[in-house]
Formats: structure tokens, C-alpha cells, sequence
């Protein structure tokens, strides 16, 4: 199950619904992040990592990285990443990246012609070395600006600010380094998560909700804004991020790609959530953004919320089910056959 998480989810199911996305591959020896699959001149056999940068409805900016073991090489790319310099140089140019990105799908909402192919959007190549990533302000002209950080580490911020910049690790990458480079440059380390893996026909059971509790699909921006304030409050999180959120989650239901949204409602009130995501091309769906209000759990509506969408899946075919658990979440999908194949961990920055 880890192999298959590692071919077929690690990257593509963190990616659906972006409004942009590009697949890029770092080459620590030549110190490139280039888009894939371009190779840099000169770069021969070296051992390169997979980069996914994703920007979603709601200026949210999204990183995560392929696993070691896709480049042929993992040992020879681990020793290459744990050189001095190398990992901090790779985040870095990840972080540019996806700040481009950010520009270009931008320039593209407003009707400008965003860069086509491997150019940025003043017409440069989108092969940043580390050196470059590292330049002053001038050197990034208009695109973006220096802003300080908790911790006293610069990161750069782009034209038209993201709210919020993600980076997602894995325990089982064995990428020395990493975490640190991260917080370096400014990312705060969340609570790590278990990787759940399982079949759709196992969590999609009968289950009685109490009395006056409702399931009801997300289908207007009314019903993601009254979802996404539930879930700020479940998670202790602020209102003030609840119409990102519902930005984002429209943006999702718009995109035809088969995902749903689920609530509960008790008095017209939503006490629970979350949504399902297929995976183009594959076997899975993803259950993300699951919740249930503190005085409204241990109830068996958070298990009614699963079961909906594991009917969903099914009724599309899709025959196996992950997701990023919480220590709340992950014992109600191990009692459903359920197993933990790794642990991930999100690293992120707030823009002001």
C-alpha cells in the first residue's frame, strides 16, 4: 500500500482542484528546479527529486515533493540532498516556484497573457538556479518582495499575495534535513497526520444519526461559507478564513471532476463535514476536511459524514479510500479495516 500511495497519491491527489499546477524536478548536483520533463544541459545521469506547486481558489499555495526512490537513484539523491546547502537551496527555489505560479494563474484570471511553455510571466526561463533564488529584490523586479518572517528568515512574497504557502513532508522519506531547511526559512511545523489507506466498501455502512441530525450536499456558496465556519471552529481556527476556504471548496465543485461535499445539520446548524475527492486515473478518492464540532462527537456523525461520501465513491467506481487522519480520526477508520501506511506532516507560512 505505501508503493501505491507513493505512485499514485503522493503528488496527483494533492493537486486536484488547483487553478494551476506544474510538476517540476529538482536537481541537487546542478542546484535547478526545472519543469518536468525538461533536463538541464550537462545534468547526464544525476539524481533528481519530483516537485509538485499547486496554487488553489483563495490565494492557499501548495508544495510537496515525490518520493526519493522515483529518480532510480535514492541513495546516490539523499547523499546529494544532505550536502551543505542543497536542501535549503531546494526549498528556496520550490518556494519561488510556486510564487510564480501564483503570478501567472493570477495574470491569467485577469484576462492577461499569462508565459507560455517554460516562461514566467516577463518572458524568463523557468529553470531557477540556486544561486538565483537566493539574488536581491532587483533581481526579482516587480514579481515579488522581501518580507520578514518568523524566526528572522526572509522569504520572498509575491506581487499579489498569497494567503498562505503549505509545504507537506512524509516520515517515511528519510530526507535528512528537511524539516529544519523548512523552518528556517520561515514555515511552521503542524501536528503530524496518519496516511490511511482502505476500501471504499468497508466505510460505507448503515449508520443512525441522532434525532434532528440531517446530511445535506454542499451545493451554493451559502452551504461552503456555513461548512467552513463549522470547521474553523472545530479545529479552533479563525472565521476571518472561512470565505478562502469556501472559495476554494467552490472551486473544487466546479471542476467536474466527481468531487462532493457533505454536512450535518442539527437545527439548521452544521455540526459536521467533509468532502470527497476522486483521483483521475486511479482506484482512489480522497475523504479530506473531516470534522465534527466538539459537543457533537462521539455520536456516530462523523462516522454517517465517511459512510456518505464512501457511497459516492462507489457509486463512481472507485474502490479504495485514503486520507490524512487526525488522532480523532484515524481509530473510527481503523475499526473499518483501515491502515496507516505513513505519516505526513504540513509545514506553513502565513502571509501578511
Amino acid at each position: 500500500m505505501l508503493a501505491a500511495y507513493d505512485s499514485q497519491l503522493r503528488l496527483d491527489a494533492e493537486a486536484q482542484g488547483a487553478l494551476a499546477c506544474r510538476l517540476m524536478h529538482w536537481y541537487p548536483r546542478e542546484g535547478v528546479l526545472v519543469e518536468a520533463p525538461t533536463v538541464p544541459d550537462g545534468a547526464g545521469e544525476s539524481p533528481f527529486l519530483p516537485v509538485m506547486t499547486a496554487v488553489f481558489a483563495g490565494e492557499a499555495g501548495f508544495i510537496s515533493h515525490g518520493a526519493p526512490g522515483r529518480s532510480g537513484t535514492p541513495s546516490l539523491l539523499r547523499e546529494e540532498l544532505a550536502r551543505p546547502g542543497r536542501m535549503p537551496a531546494l526549498v528556496r527555489a520550490a518556494v519561488g516556484s510556486v510564487l510564480d505560479l501564483a503570478i501567472e494563474s493570477q495574470a491569467g484570471r485577469e484576462g492577461a497573457e499569462p508565459g507560455g511553455g517554460l516562461s514566467g510571466p516577463d518572458g524568463d526561463d523557468v529553470i531557477r538556479s540556486a544561486s538565483a533564488d537566493q539574488g536581491s529584490s532587483s533581481q526579482a523586479g516587480a514579481a515579488r518582495e522581501s518580507s520578514p518572517v518568523p524566526g528572522g528568515a526572509p522569504v520572498r512574497a509575491p506581487r499579489r499575495p498569497l494567503s498562505t504557502l503549505e509545504w507537506k513532508t512524509r516520515s517515511h522519506d528519510g530526507l535528512t534535513g528537511l524539516d529544519e531547511a523548512l523552518q528556517a526559512e520561515g514555515f511552521t511545523r503542524g501536528e503530524e497526520e496518519s496516511v490511511m489507506i482502505g476500501e471504499s466498501a468497508a466505510l460505507a455502512v448503515d449508520v443512525a444519526l441522532p434525532d434532528g441530525v440531517s446530511l445535506q450536499r454542499v451545493r451554493s456558496v451559502e452551504d461552503a461559507l456555513a461548512l467552513c465556519i463549522a470547521a474553523e471552529d472545530a479545529f479552533d481556527g479563525s472565521a476571518a478564513e472561512a470565505p478562502r476556504r469556501a472559495a476554494d471548496l467552490m472551486g473544487r465543485l466546479a471542476r467536474g471532476h466527481g468531487t462532493e461535499a457533505w454536512m450535518a445539520l442539527a437545527e439548521g446548524e452544521v455540526v459536521s463535514g467533509g468532502r470527497l475527492e476522486p483521483v483521475p486515473g486511479t482506484d482512489f478518492a480522497g475523504i479530506w476536511g473531516g470534522f465534527t464540532l466538539e459537543d457533537w462527537r462521539g455520536q456516530g456523525i462523523y462516522r454517517a459524514v465517511t459512510a456518505q461520501r464512501a457511497r459516492t465513491a462507489l457509486a463512481h467506481g472507485i474502490s479504495l479510500i485514503h486520507s490524512d487522519s487526525t488522532d480523532y480520526s484515524r481509530p473510527i477508520l481503523e475499526r473499518y479495516g483501515f491502515v496507516r501506511v505513513t505519516g505526513t506532516t504540513p509545514f506553513e507560512i502565513e502571509f501578511g
